[in-house]
């Protein structure tokens, strides 16, 4: 197995993001500025796993709201976004409505913004959502070759002050809740 250094490793994820915003979305959707594409592609790095209005994100990146959306249409037929669906009860009528954005690959994330390490440790903000892209990016095929085919989403109060990062919703109405932390010493809870 060839293993590449840091050096190496970040200038094959930069190549391919740049191949991602020309070559492959110009494949894809006809042409596009591949440089508005860029811009808008680490305008959602920035905010991955984040719930942030539609707005902050374009303006972001310069771009209207209806290009935007094709870029996200886009980049989610390129397979590197998705949006994480708002879990919704009839009973709870206090919660967040809006998706949360993921870039499907963390290390897409770290190139586009040109983090290494430390940089990601300096700001605990950061890391959270960096982490949070990491665990959906394992469970969410684990979830896909599943015979219970979970549907997977979020969950959060609109004052922010409760959520739950990823709730998988089995059929029958079962839920599993999934809180992710970064931590040196993580724990189980179990509740019935």
């Amino acid at each position: 197995m060839l293993r590449l250094g840091d050096a190496a490793r970040q200038a094959w994820l930069e190549a391919y993001i740049d191949q991602l915003v020309s070559r492959d979305a110009e494949t894809l959707d006809g042409a596009r500025d591949p440089a508005r594409l860029r811009r808008y592609f680490e305008a959602l790095c920035v905010n991955t796993a984040g719930i942030v209005e539609d707005k902050t994100v374009y303006d972001a990146a310069g771009i209207s709201r209806m290009t935007a959306g094709a870029y996200e249409r886009l980049l989610s037929d390129l397979f590197v976004f998705e949006a994480l669906p708002a879990w919704s009860n009839n009973r709870l009528s206090r919660l967040v409505k809006s998706s949360k954005r993921h870039i499907t690959d963390p290390s897409l994330v770290t190139a586009a913004l040109h983090l290494d390490e430390r940089g990601i440790l300096r700001d605990g903000k950061l890391l959270g959502r960096i982490i949070d892209t990491f665990v959906l990016s394992q469970i969410r095929p684990e979830a896909q070759l599943s015979p219970l085919r979970p549907r997977l989403h979020h969950l959060r109060e609109k004052d922010g002050r409760h959520e739950i990062d990823l709730l998988a919703e089995l059929a029958g109405g079962d839920v599993i809740a999934i809180e992710i932390k970064a931590s040196a010493s993580p724990i189980c809870s179990l509740w019935h």
